[in-house]
């Protein structure tokens, strides 16, 4: 088996009285989009600092190529970080930010400048290139960022929130052009980002952290329909979650009573006793409404209010007991539903497309 390019190995960062990362490892492999997602604080951030080398880790060890990081300042690391704020030199053009890395490595002018040109061109920036970078948009600064990060030729880059600053429209732009340049390439990316678009469109691994600890690592997909535990299912979002108790729990399987009735669901944890109070998850996208609500768990409630996101409309019904669920479907399905602000509305879900955690675990 190939080794890792990265190894992160039981590394913890303590600042002060406070532990930013806790005893993590996880491996990063050569080629790899990794993702490392969190909320603000969740030690995403300073992780990435510890591999730049801007931040030595309490304990533990960093590993590339099967060499430890420690005590190697950032100039001496292949891993080029490109900032959030990405930290261009106002003063010189995008000719000479691009070349920067590599006239401290002392590459000749004619040579620099060479190479410089070539990932311009490659991020079409070309006609741009003698500009100063303040006379560049957002969009356009970015990519000479990510120029600047590429001419060395690393074997990783590092990411911190590159497109937090953009708008909508062209951080989707930016999302394609970084993925196509990681495929195209090879280099490992790793990147941060509290954006679950953002991680989920890119990344070929998301890492999703909490409180300086890893709570999952996996493929897009599995992070999203089988979270790990009851933190990530609510932190990926457009989930609605029920509060009932265990009635029975059998080889992953259980049944749930819950204020809108007996709930059944496959992916329940084997730890869970009947009796136990217990948080049942089911994402919004998961559930049909109207004729197609024909699932095994049924309920129904008033339509409150209806919302649009680009080509989805989320459904907002009032169930029993005051409770909330939120529908997402596609909108030539809403359309189908024909249904008005205070109609009633059907929805159901299948087993699978619920998880059940204990309510304390």
């Amino acid at each position: 088996m190939a080794k890792p390019l990265l190894e992160i190995d039981r590394v913890t960062k303590q600042i002060g009285d406070y532990t930013a990362v806790t005893e993590t490892s996880f491996n990063i492999e050569r080629g790899e989009f990794l993702a490392i997602m969190g909320s603000s604080g969740c030690g995403k951030t300073t992780m990435l600092r510890m591999l730049a080398g801007l931040e030595e880790p309490s304990a533990g060890e960093i590993r590339l190529d099967g060499v430890s990081q420690a005590g190697l300042p950032p100039w001496e690391r292949d891993l080029p970080l490109v900032w959030q704020s990405l930290a261009l030199f106002p003063f010189l053009s995008v000719l000479d930010n691009v070349a920067f890395g590599l006239k401290m490595r002392g590459v000749p002018k004619k040579v620099r400048h060479e190479k410089a040109r070539n990932w311009i061109s490659k991020l079409e920036l070309s006609e741009f290139a003698e500009r100063n970078v303040t006379q560049l948009s957002g969009g356009q600064r970015q990519r000479v960022a990510l120029a600047r990060a590429l001419v060395t030729e690393p074997k990783v880059i590092l990411l911190d929130e590159p497109l937090s600053a953009l708008d909508a429209h062209l951080s989707v732009r930016m999302q394609a052009l970084l993925r196509s340049l990681q495929r195209e390439l090879g280099i490992t990316f790793i990147y941060v980002t509290h954006s679950q678009v953002e991680a989920f469109s890119m990344a070929d691994r998301v890492v999703v952290m909490s409180r300086g600890k890893v709570e999952q690592i996996g493929v897009p997909k599995e992070i999203y329909r089988q979270p790990a535990n009851r933190f990530v299912a609510d932190f990926i979002g457009n989930v609605n979650n029920f509060r009932g108790v265990a009635e029975s729990v059998s080889s992953g399987s259980a049944m749930i009573r819950t204020p809108v009735g007996m709930m059944s669901a496959l992916n329940a944890r084997t730890s869970l006793r009947p009796g136990e109070e217990v948080d049942f998850f089911v994402n919004a996208d998961q559930i049909d409404v109207g004729a197609a609500a024909q699932g095994p768990n049924h309920v129904s409630g008033k339509l409150l209010s209806y919302k649009f996101v680009g080509n989805m409309v989320t459904l907002y019904l009032e169930l029993a007991a005051g409770l909330e669920l939120k529908v997402s479907i596609p909108e030539p399905a809403y359309d189908r539903l024909n249904v008005k602000i205070g109609d009633m509305v059907s929805a159901s879900w299948q087993n699978d497309a619920a998880h059940v955690f204990a309510k304390n675990g």
